[in-house]
């Protein structure tokens, strides 16, 4: 199993996500609760199965997440 750290920045209506560990994994969701979709882009980069893929989630306060990354 490989754990990443996502974090989650509110953006109007959406939560931007983005993986501390792998910065090109990068995701948007409504629900905070919905956050796990992200394992989609870290199975893809790493090309592990998504099943072996855990997250947690750090809410951030806005402004805080690189988007140039």
């Amino acid at each position: 199993m490989t754990h990443f750290t996502i974090m989650a920045e509110r953006d109007g209506d959406w939560w931007s996500l983005q993986a501390k560990e792998l910065p090109g994994a990068i995701s948007q969701v409504r629900r905070i609760e919905d956050a796990v979709v992200i394992k989609e882009a870290l199975a893809f980069l790493t090309g592990e199965p998504e099943e072996s893929i855990t997250v947690s989630v750090e809410i951030l306060e806005s402004g805080l997440i690189d988007n140039a990354s």
